[in-house]
């Protein structure tokens, strides 16, 4: 059945799509309605990030491409919102084009399958990476579609203020003197980008460049600094060598020891999530996945360390959680049935909550035995947005030895 909305916003667009990726991208399927704390971990140690983020570049070329609209504005008198955003699409697609023409096997150019296969993106870089253009600082407090109608609304007022100051229309009811004072300057609406050259396009690559990525570099930092994202640049700690969330273990130690418990409880929630997952994964392959058997036969005894150790509490009062509400009991169940070993009792409230959150059609545990034995649903650890993060700062990395 074809699916729809009432567009009323950007903002709501933005959260349909959000909703709808959700169905189809591999990273966030979330069959157990775990997402509150895979999230709430994932802004506490990397704020502004998201899963479909892939090179700092795009934070430079967003607002970059927004203080280009001002100009095409002043170019073109009486222009509809439509028309902005479809100018801002235009920039952004040939962004893309000069990536793939400088590089065709470039990683992380957003829209390069999309150029191929359907035109061009639903969702840009400016939808994908205005949050954190907000929490940086970057673009403060304002959405994608606030910032273009008041492009819109302040070159229609600095028009009625030319034609004021020329001595046309002086005491038309129309024009009101305390209009002045709602004109911004050009530092406009609250947009801070001192990288920003008119001619930006003309030698543009995926790759920071060293004046970019010190400005990208600072923003972080002084926007979020008590983050592990801002901690990591503020220390200069190279992550090549790190291939996950959990790599970060062996230099945990250099953070300030609120980054500290908070990896703890993350780390630990990681690996109590990820028997879980194992657990789902058994009920929906009908048991006949023989490595998710073998891990589940050969590790009974670590299950419980792994249920005694987790702080459940201490989890939902830190990501500010309904303490009360159905997925904290139903993990609580969990971690009780575990400390015990009593998988059965596990499976069967795994069943229960599958069903209370899709309904009985929809239920992959009411469809037992219709998919093949190595598909796997959410079945690895947590990295709470650690590699999206990684390309970020690496990017930045790569920039300071230019």
């Amino acid at each position: 059945m074809p699916l729809g909305w009432i567009d009323f916003s950007q903002k709501d667009r933005n959260l349909i799509l959000s909703v709808l990726e959700s169905l189809t991208e591999k990273k966030a399927v979330d069959e157990l309605g775990v997402a509150s704390i895979r999230d709430g971990f994932a802004n506490l140690f990397f704020p502004g990030t998201s899963t479909l983020q892939t090179r700092a570049k795009y934070f430079l070329i967003v607002p970059y491409a927004l203080k280009d609209l001002e100009e095409f504005i002043k170019a073109n008198k009486n222009l509809s919102s439509q028309k902005v955003f479809l100018k801002l699409h235009d920039i952004e697609k040939s962004c893309c084009i000069k990536f793939l023409e400088n590089n065709k096997d470039e990683n992380g150019v957003l829209g390069k399958l999309a150029l191929s296969q359907y035109g061009w993106l639903k969702r840009t870089p400016a939808d994908i990476y205005i949050g954190g253009l907000n929490k940086f600082k970057i673009l403060e407090n304002i959405s994608l579609r606030e910032y273009i109608n008041e492009l819109i609304y302040n070159e229609k007022l600095k028009v009625k203020n030319n034609i004021s100051e020329v001595g046309k229309y002086e005491g038309d009811s129309r024009y009101e003197r305390d209009d002045e004072d709602t004109i911004l300057n050009s530092n406009l609406f609250k947009l801070d980008i001192k990288t920003y050259d008119k001619n930006w396009k003309g030698n543009l690559k995926i790759e920071l460049t060293k004046e970019e990525g010190k400005f990208l570099k600072n923003k972080i930092i002084t926007s979020v600094n008590d983050s592990l994202f801002a901690k990591i640049l503020e220390k200069n700690i190279l992550l090549n060598d790190f291939d996950n969330f959990e790599s970060l273990k062996k230099v945990i130690r250099e953070f300030p020891q609120q980054i500290q418990d908070d990896y703890k409880l993350a780390y630990e929630f990681s690996d109590f999530w990820f028997v879980v997952q194992n657990l789902y994964n058994d009920i929906v392959l009908d048991g006949k996945n023989l490595e998710i058997k073998d891990f589940l036969n050969n590790n009974i005894f670590e299950f419980k360390v792994i249920a005694e150790k987790i702080d459940i509490e201490k989890i939902f009062e830190r990501l500010n959680l309904i303490t009360k509400g159905s997925l904290y009991f139903f993990l609580m169940d969990v971690q009780n049935y575990m400390r015990k070993g009593d998988f059965k009792s596990i499976k069967d409230r795994i069943k229960a909550r599958e069903i209370a959150i899709k309904g009985e059609k929809r239920a992959k545990v009411n469809h037992i035995g219709e998919y093949e034995y190595d598909k796997l649903f959410s079945g690895s650890k947590l990295g709470y947005r650690f590699i999206n993060a990684k390309n970020i700062i690496q990017d930045i990395f790569y920039s300071e030895n230019l």
